[in-house]
């Protein structure tokens, strides 16, 4: 099995997709972006996810720069997703709802993975040198 045949199919769905904090980021990023119908798509050897924004206007709400553009996410930036189908999107819009999420909005930062594996080097290392001092008694005995 390839790579495209494990990839979702997102062909007929709006997609918001929340993706790593980057210092300075601007909140419409870090807050999701909706595509519709995106798909996926390699680029100078990264993989992408490419779609179109929506337009909001129809409905009634100021239009922003972004709205009914191009748009690409690298997928390794991605950290989690929502999909359902683009109608129902469209409906919490039009009513004004904030789109449901079915999970709690949490997010590593490469800061907390990090702080994480230093912790876990210093155990071990802390591990090794009590085996150490443990073989060297039994040793002098």
């Amino acid at each position: 099995m390839n790579v495209e045949e494990r990839l979702p199919d997102f062909t007929g769905k709006a997609v918001v997709f929340y993706v790593s904090a980057v210092l300075g980021a601007s909140s419409w990023l870090t807050d999701g972006t909706a595509l519709e119908s995106p798909r996926f798509d390699l680029q100078a050897g990264r993989l992408f996810v490419t779609g179109r924004t929506f337009d909001y206007s129809e409905e009634g709400i100021d239009k922003e720069w972004s709205d009914n553009r191009d748009a690409c996410l690298a997928w390794e930036s991605v950290l989690y997703y929502i999909a359902m189908p683009t109608d129902e999107y469209r409906a919490f819009h039009k009513k004004g709802d904030q789109v449901p999420e079915a999970v709690e909005k949490k997010s590593t930062t490469r800061s907390q993975v990090f702080g994480l594996i230093i912790i876990i080097l210093f155990m071990l290392i802390l591990l090794a040198s009590l085996i150490g001092i443990t073989v060297w008694i039994v040793k002098s005995l």
